[in-house]
């Protein structure tokens, strides 16, 4: 059994067909489950960088797959660093992830900074350092237009996951979990009815959450198809799930959505 939560919003985006018509020179657009993702292939040594933005929450994820990313020390990864030019170091958090079929090694480094879009469309170089070496460098100029995409893309999901973007975007900061949704899960938390089924399925929710930061209402944007699955999820997170609360444009607490994800498998 492998119980996976992911920060995302929604389920109404943006068609590929419209993506595609929409794609700026030398990036690609993809659309699923409320995540919004650009993609280049033609970096420096083969290299693909992609740009993620998880609607509902204030995740941005820069992933690089190629030569560069094999560069990178498994045990110093909090010394990454990723630097746009102009525009400065961003402040970020860095995982490598191998794929052993496809024998490639994964760099995604992960910024909750809230304009953190701007200052890549405003860039023209991007470095990603460890202990002070750069270890990829990337030209990217022309990444504004497709930013523009992942900005409607992120737009289209958050009305899909019944949020108003305006109202989302005039936040200081979205609601942030204390700890990491993944944690709060156990394995007996599989209902025994779906274990005995081997009923697996995904749930999206989006959970209103409080001034105070405890989460108050739970409601589905994507039902799994079982049932006991889709009431543990509601019940996990209304009973364990605490938050930074949310900043208002006055700079006061307020109540606002966040949309999760459970994948269920059965095993």
């Amino acid at each position: 059994m492998n119980n996976t939560i992911l920060l995302l919003a929604g389920a109404a985006l943006l068609p590929a067909a419209a993506l595609a018509t929409q794609e700026p020179q030398g990036w690609t657009a993809e659309a699923l489950n409320g995540r919004c993702s650009v993609k280049r292939s033609a970096g420096s040594e083969g290299t693909t960088l992609s740009l993620s933005r998880t609607a509902g929450s204030d995740v941005t994820t820069l992933s690089i797959v190629g030569e560069g990313a094999k560069r990178f020390s498994w045990t110093e990864l909090a010394g990454v660093e990723l630097d746009l030019d102009p525009g400065g170091r961003v402040a970020a958090k860095a995982e490598l992830s191998p794929d052993f079929i496809a024998e490639h090694v994964s760099l995604y480094v992960r910024s909750e900074e809230r304009g953190v879009l701007d200052r890549f469309a405003a860039a023209r170089t991007l470095r990603i350092n460890q202990s002070n070496q750069v270890l990829v460098e990337e030209d990217i100029r022309g990444v504004a237009a497709a930013i523009a995409l992942l900005r409607d893309c992120e737009r289209l999901a958050l009305e899909g996951a019944g949020i108003d973007a305006e109202q989302w975007h005039s936040l200081r900061s979205a609601p942030r979990p204390v700890v990491e949704l993944v944690k709060l899960l156990k394995v007996k938390d599989y209902p025994k009815e779906a274990v005995r089924a081997r009923a697996s399925g995904l749930v999206i929710v989006r959970l209103t959450v409080s001034a105070s930061g405890r989460p108050t209402r739970c409601d589905y944007i994507a039902r799994s198809g079982h049932e006991a699955l889709d009431r543990v999820t509601c019940k996990i997170m209304l009973e364990r799930a605490r938050f930074l609360p949310a900043i208002g444009p006055d700079g006061n607490t307020v109540a606002a959505p966040f949309v999760t994800k459970i994948n269920w498998r059965a095993q």
